[in-house]
């Protein structure tokens, strides 16, 4: 097993690029310092990740050795650590002063509208400390005059409309701030010009349909703002051209059949935006060809059986966009043919029982797409080998009593899969793939 692999380092992997012969003392003292640190930790960190993803390269691991007992267990005891951990990720374990001092800052405290004596008995607002740490992921412990500029920025308060006084007295914006920490996560806290210029774009207004000036007095589509942060998450602020261009899609308005003019003047098709931002989470915002390419796939489209001229005419089908896009989360959107593949799969059309060519003819069965699609959510569109595997689990089967063989070796129509079942294994692990194993140890099989 290679220690070395992602999500999280362990212990060992740190260790790599040291000669256990000449350097055994730093090894030691390494897990000397580990056991200390894991002996002060939460009882509910399970991983070693939260002292591993701050280690990088020898001169931290170094460092490590030459701390305090004390104070490596001190800042392992913090009700924050992952969130120190977060920001500290590659900078090495920071001094246990600098911890205090950021933990003690009055703007991280409940309430603080600007003034720390006022706040200095209230605790540490979590949801705040998060956001921020979220921003400066792998950028170490920020200062407190750069934490205090950003939560004091006029342009994040409740009611902002572009004038900061009136709104001075108005608590922060926390859906704003979220918005803005997922789009900056890593970045660094961005600058108020960066932040005003992106919440002051008119296309980001309620009603906008091009002109800026026609909705200038309307205030943000928070709706829009959720799909666009979703995209930019990590990306920083997205420019001014950017979202216009992405918003001016013709391919995105209401009643798109392929030609943009004749939806010129139709609202965004909403639906469809959310699909499109739930398939680009983490992707940047999608260049025109790409999401026309998708949007055009004949393959989408209601009646679809294999031939596109038979089709040409209908709507998309809206459900099976659902599922495509549910499967396809934070993944990009899907190429033509991984899409056709799927579709075309014997083992998700109506009456299947293991042999395709009985069923070829046959529509899809939506209840199963269903919850294939359920259980692949963010997954992307899976193998053909492993939707068959599942599909033919003995254990399926109407019923089954724990021997695969007495509802396999019979008239298979006479143990139809047990539908009811799939939905309660389902219902137990969803978004992230059934392991049938865990109620059925004889027949483990995965997506």
């Amino acid at each position: 097993m290679n220690r070395g692999n992602p999500p999280l380092p362990t212990l060992f992997s740190k260790l790599e690029r040291f000669n256990m012969v000449t350097e055994h003392q730093t090894c030691s003292g390494y897990f000397q310092k580990a056991n200390v640190f894991f002996s002060a930790v939460s009882t509910t960190m399970n991983n070693s990740g939260c002292l591993t993803s701050m280690l990088h390269g020898k001169n931290s691991v170094t460092l490590l050795t030459h701390m305090d007992d004390g104070d490596v267990a001190a800042i392992a005891a913090s009700p924050f650590l992952k969130q120190i951990s977060s920001m500290c990720n590659g900078k090495g374990l920071p001094e246990k002063a600098k911890v205090e001092a950021f933990l003690k800052l009055g703007c991280l405290k409940e309430g603080w509208q600007g003034i720390d004596e006022a706040v200095k008995d209230q605790p540490l607002d979590r949801a705040l400390v998060t956001h921020i740490s979220s921003m400066c992921n792998g950028r170490g412990l920020p200062e407190k005059a750069d934490v205090e500029a950003f939560l004091k920025l006029g342009c994040l308060k409740e009611g902002w409309q572009g004038m900061d006084e009136a709104v001075k007295d108005q608590p922060l914006d926390r859906a704003l701030v979220t918005h803005i920490s997922s789009m900056c996560h890593g970045k660094g806290l961005p600058e108020n010009a960066k932040v005003e210029a992106f919440l002051k774009l008119g296309c980001l207004k309620e009603g906008w349909q091009g002109i800026d000036e026609a909705v200038k007095d309307k205030p943000l589509n928070r709706v829009l703002v959720t799909h666009i942060s979703s995209m930019s998450a990590g990306r920083g602020l997205p420019e001014k051209a950017k979202v216009e261009a992405f918003l001016k899609l013709g391919c995105l308005k209401e009643g798109w059949q392929g030609i943009d003019e004749a939806v010129k003047d139709q609202p965004l098709d909403w639906a469809l935006v959310t699909h499109i931002s739930s398939m680009c989470n983490g992707k940047g915002l999608p260049e025109r060809a790409k999401v026309e390419a998708f949007l055009r796939l004949v393959c989408l489209k209601e009646g679809w059986q294999g031939i596109d001229e038979a089709v040409k005419d209908q709507p998309l089908d809206r459900a099976l966009v659902t599922h495509i896009s549910s499967m396809c989360n934070g993944k990009g959107l899907p190429e033509k043919a991984k899409v056709e593949t799927f579709l075309k799969l014997c083992c998700l059309r109506e009456g299947w029982q293991g042999i395709d060519e009985a069923v070829r003819d046959q529509p899809l069965d939506r209840v199963l797409v269903t919850h294939i699609s359920s259980m692949c959510h963010g997954k992307g569109l899976p193998e053909k080998a492993k939707i068959e595997a599942f599909l033919k689990l003995g254990c399926l089967k109407e019923e089954w009593q724990g021997i695969d063989e007495a509802v396999l070796k019979v008239d298979i129509k006479l143990h139809p899969l047990h539908r009811s079942l799939i939905l309660y294994a389902l219902n137990n692990h969803p978004v992230q793939g059934v392991l049938v194993s865990h109620y059925f140890p004889r027949s483990p099989v995965a997506f």
